[in-house]
């Protein structure tokens, strides 16, 4: 039985990637496909196990163990099915959310954000009803191990308090969409771009590569730099001596090249005037609306461009005098 699963499983796999290894169903066996190295281990295990009993039942001091022999086999069993259902639902969700075709505006962020949560809620889900079961098949009555399960959730939520904040916190942050994976936000102190958000924690990338985990009860204030459009704002600070009328001209022409030239650009530079005066400096806002969680980068092209059109006017003076 052990050398003929292993030739069944190998006729398998080669009727499978001859037939359904394209198309509408490739995924999903792709991901059957994975499992055959731990289908020959459990089938091998359930043969060994069950032959095992029948040997057992020939010996009348251990006869009573041969009755755990046909339980543990259809244990493995549940195990596998299990499994199987597991990376089954995988493709599904994958291809409800349309995580497997090209986004037509950019990447699918409630597709990111959503479905590692699902395939997480559904494997637990499907382990536990797997357990339920697997004492099931031993005679164990699980109606009370039901009730329990209420009762000591019950007592964690009340002793767990901080727990239960993060659970509901990261609720409502999914269900009112306050902010996705692979936006750009600020909570706090961390500054950086959303990388994963999960019923408990949200994690963000900054940009020196660190990984800021925060609880979700305590997130208070979310500024989000990913909605609809931001500002990209930046100061420039020039000696007072300076005529202010051409700062303000060549800080205009460098935003008129930058909406030229980057397609992040929604409308026009607005140059807000002298934010800031000292005797020896004066600083000149230029605010420009990008597209959201552009704004960093559209101010480090925004300085360049400027750079660019001081180098062209010094050496126009150059020339001139």
């Amino acid at each position: 039985l052990t050398l003929g699963c292993r030739t069944m499983f190998h006729v398998f796999a080669n009727i499978g990637n001859r037939y359904l290894d394209r198309g509408g169903f490739h995924r999903y066996w792709d991901r059957i496909v994975r499992l055959f190295p731990l289908g020959e281990r459990c089938f091998e295990a359930a043969v060994w196990i069950f032959a095992a009993s029948r040997c057992a039942e020939t010996l009348n001091f251990i006869a009573f163990v041969a009755r755990f022999g046909t339980a543990i086999v259809q244990c493995i069993g549940i195990f596998f099915l299990t499994r199987v259902i597991i990376e089954l639902l995988h493709v599904f969700i994958n291809e409800a959310f349309g995580m497997y075709k090209e986004p037509a505006d950019g990447e699918d962020q409630k597709g990111r954000t959503l479905v590692p949560l699902l395939e997480s809620l559904s494997r637990y889900v499907l382990y536990f009803g797997s357990a339920i079961m697997m004492l099931r098949v031993f005679e164990v009555d699980t109606t009370p191990i039901l009730a329990g399960a209420g009762v000591v959730g019950l007592a964690v939520g009340l002793g767990a308090q901080n727990f239960v904040t993060d659970l509901v916190s990261g609720f409502f942050i999914l269900f009112e969409n306050q902010f996705l994976v692979g936006d750009v936000v600020q909570i706090g102190d961390a500054l950086g771009k959303v990388e994963a958000i999960n019923i408990r924690t949200t994690h963000i990338r900054d940009d020196s590569g660190k990984l800021v985990i925060i609880p979700n009860g305590q997130i208070k204030t979310v500024v989000n730099f990913s909605k609809d459009y931001v500002n990209a704002v930046v100061d420039i600070k020039v000696p007072a001596s300076m005529n202010l009328q051409q700062v303000m001209h060549d800080m205009a022409e460098a935003g008129k090249r930058m909406r030229e030239r980057r397609r992040e650009v929604l409308a026009d530079t607005e140059i807000k005037g002298l934010v800031d005066l000292t005797p020896g400096d004066m600083t000149i806002r230029a605010v420009t609306k990008v597209q959201p969680g552009m704004h960093q980068m559209m101010q480090q092209e925004y300085r360049k461009i400027l750079k660019e059109v001081f180098d062209e006017r010094s050496a126009a003076s150059l020339r001139a005098a």
